[in-house]
């Protein structure tokens, strides 16, 4: 891991499309601003690891779903 120390209105660019800026500085909250393209998804990370937790969850959901038999149908004329 990287750790720069920045001041307000200080930023970092991640590669050629990406830039975070210090916003502002409140004890100890940072107000961080993000440039970058609508293509990049940028998620804090408390809601990244939901979205995986829940994701994992579906997963296994549907995988116990899979294991269920279904007697089968008989056609009707």
């Amino acid at each position: 891991m990287l750790v720069l120390t920045r001041s307000s209105n200080a930023g970092v660019q991640i590669g050629d499309d990406i830039e975070v800026v210090v916003l502002e500085i409140k004890g100890d909250t940072v107000k961080l601003g993000f440039s970058a393209p609508r293509s990049v998804r940028i998620l804090r990370s408390e809601i990244a690891e939901q979205i995986s937790s829940e994701n994992q969850n579906s997963a296994v959901r549907t995988a116990s779903l899979n294991n269920i038999a279904f007697p089968a149908l008989e056609a009707t004329s």
